[in-house]
């Protein structure tokens, strides 16, 4: 209760008007400050106009005039309770029961609802986090289980909230308030990687929880579009082999996504190739011409095969060994600007061949070896025994006499013959007993 006095009217203003500033909080002066749910009664005494005492009517129609002007300014039934002066005139009357008694208001709780209501999207109005609200108890949404939607925060509908006083004696307030902040809800979302290969389309894709969705919200809500970094194309316009990192976007009102990104890995594509015929190369003194045909380059791109080793001139006949002719090999490779996005099967990159010597088929094996080995006496010496070999391991003994040996074997690839001789020389021993025989 505070008592604002002066002797004279015009000088009791000023007092009047500080001592409002402190109900309505415009005094910022911390020893001036008036709790929130407090009531208030503010007094003023009775003062003589023109400095003499005793014409009080004269000093209310001073303030009360005055004082009824600035109600929009100074009172407020949130903090002030009852403005009493010694003579009340008709205005002063109706600004007291307007300012106290209208609508019950006298006995009403001193609170102000949140200035600010934050809620994340999926959140009900009791999860959501207010603030800057005023008064001696709480205040709660009337439809707490309510999930605000985002066109309700766009077209800023209100919500109301009741104020219950810890007294009580006095009566709870209620109020209309709107959602100040919306939040978008966090999601986890991780681009899948994907492997192709050259010349296909890639359909990326994404994974989440769906969990993490409100109510019936589907993929298509969270407004995700996927797309490759720095991408790179090929002459006939198709993702490059390589490797390219997959990267998200959302233009969800309602889902704030945090990406992980994802790997797309374009595999060059394997195309078909087809050699030249090489079993009849004959030797002509000029370089032979083996070369290699690929099909499944796509229109458009820049690829060609290339071909090393195929242009020898020969022959194959080996002198120094004659059953081991000596083998070509001509090896293909791609070249050109779009070349990297394809690739030859490693077992078709490369083809062996021989070289003949002009009617001759050098390298071939016959059917059939002849051998003639022969006995004989010489010098006293007895007729050695002779062996043949063979390189796959059979041994045959010839006779002491004259005698051809016709050795048949099948043909395998790759295989050689080689017909090793061996004297059999006797001890000199022996051969003396033998000639005294």
């Amino acid at each position: 209760m505070q008592d604002a006095f002066d002797k004279e009217a015009l000088l009791k203003r000023d007092f009047i008007e500080g001592t409002l500033k402190q109900t309505v909080g415009e005094d910022t002066d911390p020893a001036h400050k008036i709790l929130d749910f407090a009531w208030i009664y503010n007094y003023t005494s009775c003062a003589g106009a023109f400095g003499f005492v005793g014409l009080p009517l004269e000093e209310s129609t001073i303030i009360n005039p005055w004082l009824y002007d600035k109600k929009e300014e100074y009172f407020d039934n949130r903090r002030l309770g009852m403005v009493m002066l010694n003579f009340i005139d008709a205005q002063m009357s109706r600004l007291i029961y307007e300012t106290n008694f209208a609508g019950g208001n006298f006995f009403a709780a001193k609170a102000t609802p949140p200035t600010k209501v934050e809620i994340t999207y999926g959140q009900t109005l009791d999860q959501a986090e207010i603030s800057g609200q005023t008064g001696n108890g709480t205040w709660n949404f009337n439809d707490g289980t309510h999930i605000p939607t985002y066109k309700e925060f766009k077209r800023e509908e209100s919500f109301t909230m009741t104020f219950t006083p810890n007294d009580s004696g006095l009566k709870k307030v209620t109020a209309e308030v709107e959602i100040t902040d919306f939040n978008r809800k966090p999601v986890n979302v991780t681009a899948d990687n994907e492997k192709i290969t050259y010349g296909d389309t890639p359909e990326l894709s994404f994974t989440f929880k769906e969990s993490a969705l409100v109510g019936d919200d589907t993929a298509d809500d969270l407004g995700i579009t996927l797309e490759i970094d720095s991408p790179a194309y090929s002459s006939a316009n198709m993702l490059k082999a390589g490797s390219y990192t997959i990267k998200g976007t959302s233009s969800s009102n309602l889902y704030d996504v945090k990406f992980t990104d994802g790997t797309l890995t374009v595999e060059p594509e394997t195309l078909d190739i087809q050699w030249s015929d090489t079993k009849n190369l004959v030797y002509t003194g000029d370089p032979v011409n083996v070369t290699a045909d690929i099909t499944g380059v796509l229109d458009d791109d820049d690829c060609q095969v290339q071909v090393t080793g195929g242009d020898e001139v020969g022959p194959s006949w080996n002198t120094d060994d004659m059953q081991n002719p000596t083998k070509y090999t001509a090896t293909a490779s791609l070249s050109g600007a779009d070349s990297a996005n394809y690739r030859i099967p490693d077992s078709k990159s490369s083809k062996a061949y021989y070289i003949k010597r002009t009617d001759a088929d050098d390298f071939s094996f016959p059917s059939e070896a002849v051998m003639t080995a022969r006995s004989f006496r010489k010098r006293h010496l007895w007729a050695p025994q002779v062996m043949v070999n063979l390189s796959f391991g059979k041994q045959i003994r010839l006779p002491e006499k004259e005698q051809t040996l016709t050795i048949q074997y099948q043909k395998q690839e790759n295989m050689s013959i080689r017909l090793h001789i061996y004297r059999q020389i006797q001890p000199w021993s022996m051969l003396k007993q033998q000639k005294s025989r």
